[in-house]
């Protein structure tokens, strides 16, 4: 007995000892026990000297330790081992990996905060957020998805980082962001309002199927329109159809119907309509010449008329016909996600805007007002209809184009307020257009010929400046526009039209009459 050390002393084995015998001595059980112990080798007297309260194992001639645990012999110098060599080397390897990943993942944390806080600070500017970029230009796009940031690519953090500021900069509904691009290329200003926009197209085709209308397959009974069995009807009176039939099936378990393809069809992606013929449902192949105990005409296109709705719930299983312009949109707005997701554009037609505002944007890039914009500018969509109701039946029926004083009146207002901006001009009269509109800050959209192309570019704008008739009533009704104005005076007053509309009931609500 020494002090508070115990002794026990067993043979020490020869060289020759097989290794069963060596085995069941060190085994973890016999010389661990209840306590941690440690060993000594004496070559001196031949003895195994075993101490406990230790965890140790040391032989005096080599010098070397051993560490030991109740489960383990592990080596702290490599001359004396009790593991296998596998065991010795995944042991190593797993350190080796937890190391490397620890340190990737510090870098990649540090990295990332470092590059999102150069690229932006959110600060106020004019009483909104906005996303400082200072010193050089860090918001660039390569058209295809991909970023670069500054001249390193931009990886997911900063990706996402910027999607959140373009959705936050789209956003109508969130405080108005600015995004300072000072020490921006013309490239970079144009990829970064190209990208904005298309995120606004390709954000409706995704969200599209989570407000459509059922499938129209059901067996009736139906309802159709006379008038849209042939060709005829402007881009904006098809869709003021289409979408109160939809509305009035919807609200009373019918399916809406057309009685032969349309041209208008063609832009969209899945109009969930059904194609009939006259003579299945009504008997007869001309659909004027039905029953007209099942046809309801309206009484004036532009004031709400409860009649229709109450004919479409009375008519019990007969299938319907609706007739007019029909363009009243308290019929169908209860539906208002499903009808704009029901008159969301085929890509190739938001491709083709896409197309036409790039080469508008490269023509402004090139102004000596977008050499000198430090913050990007918002889109302002100016709708001028002209061409047809300026002459001739329609002028005398009561259209009235819009007066030079509200369009100029409206984009001097739209420029005080929202400085900067700049006009999107859509119109069928582009040289009236040019003549009255000379800033560098206005856009002609006159290199294509499509109406649809028109309407995709209208309803992706900030802004929207309207003047007369329904193809700009659904460019802004699909659009996600701050702010909606229209022409307070049309139509003229005391003509036929003017008696066949009411404000109140053609505009919504939250847009804003001006002269």
């Amino acid at each position: 007995m020494k002090g508070n050390t115990e002794y026990a002393t067993i043979p020490l084995l020869s060289d020759e000892s097989d290794d069963e015998e060596l085995d069941r001595i060190f085994s973890p059980a016999r010389v661990m026990g209840k306590n941690n112990q440690k060993v000594h080798k004496s070559r001196q007297d031949s003895k195994l000297v075993i101490s406990t309260n230790q965890s140790k194992l040391r032989l005096n001639e080599q010098q070397t330790t051993i560490n030991m645990d109740a489960d383990s012999v592990i080596p702290s110098s490599g001359s004396f081992n009790v593991r296998s060599a596998d065991e010795k080397h995944c042991f190593q390897y797993n350190w080796i990996v937890v190391l490397l990943l620890s340190t990737l993942l510090s870098w990649f944390s540090w990295s990332a905060f470092k590059q999102i806080s150069q690229g932006y600070n959110i600060a106020h500017h004019h009483g909104s957020s906005k996303f400082n970029v200072t010193g050089q230009c860090f918001w660039t796009s390569n058209f295809d998805g991909s970023w670069a940031f500054g001249n390193r690519t931009i990886w997911l953090a900063n990706m996402t980082s910027q999607f959140e500021v373009l959705s936050q900069f789209n956003d109508k509904n969130s405080k108005e962001r600015v995004i300072d691009i000072e020490g921006c290329s013309a490239k970079e200003l144009i990829g970064l309002t190209i990208a904005r926009l298309r995120m606004r197209f390709e954000d409706r085709q995704l969200k599209r199927s989570s407000h459509m209308f059922p499938e129209g397959h059901r067996a009736g009974p139906f309802i159709a329109h006379p008038e849209l069995a042939r060709k005829g009807f402007g881009l904006g009176n098809f869709m003021f159809i289409l979408a109160t039939g939809h509305g009035l099936a919807a609200a009373n378990n019918r399916t809406f119907v057309l009685l032969n393809e349309h041209e208008h069809e063609r832009p969209f992606l899945d109009l969930r309509t059904q194609h009939r013929e006259s003579l299945e449902l009504f008997g007869v192949e001309d659909p004027h010449s039905a029953n007209k105990a099942i046809v309801h005409a309206e009484k004036a296109f532009g004031k709400y008329d409860p009649s229709l709705e109450s004919f479409a719930r009375t008519s019990g299983k007969e299938n319907i016909l609706i007739d007019g312009y029909l363009q009243v949109h308290q019929v169908f707005e209860p539906y208002r996600e499903e009808i704009r997701s029901m008159f969301v554009l085929k890509k190739s037609v938001t491709e083709e805007a896409i197309k036409v505002l790039k080469a508008g944007m490269d023509i402004f890039s090139r102004t000596e007002f977008a050499s000198k914009l430090k913050i990007l500018p918002r889109l302002v969509g100016v709708h001028v209809r002209r061409g047809d109701i300026t002459t001739g039946k329609n002028l005398e029926f009561g259209h009235k184009p819009a007066s030079d004083e509200y369009l100029l009146r409206t984009v001097l207002h739209m420029q005080t307020q929202h400085e900067p901006v700049v006009f999107v001009v859509i119109s069928n009269d582009i040289a009236y257009c040019r003549n009255l509109f000379s800033d560098e800050n206005f856009i002609f959209m006159d290199l294509h010929e499509f109406a649809e192309v028109d309407m995709a570019i209208l309803t992706v704008m900030d802004y929207l400046v309207l003047s007369v008739g329904t193809f700009g009533w659904w460019g802004a009704y699909l659009s996600d526009a701050r702010e909606v104005y229209y022409y307070r005076d049309w139509p003229r007053s005391g003509s036929p039209m003017e008696k066949g509309i009411n404000h109140k009931d053609y505009f919504l609500s939250s847009w804003i009459p001006k002269v």
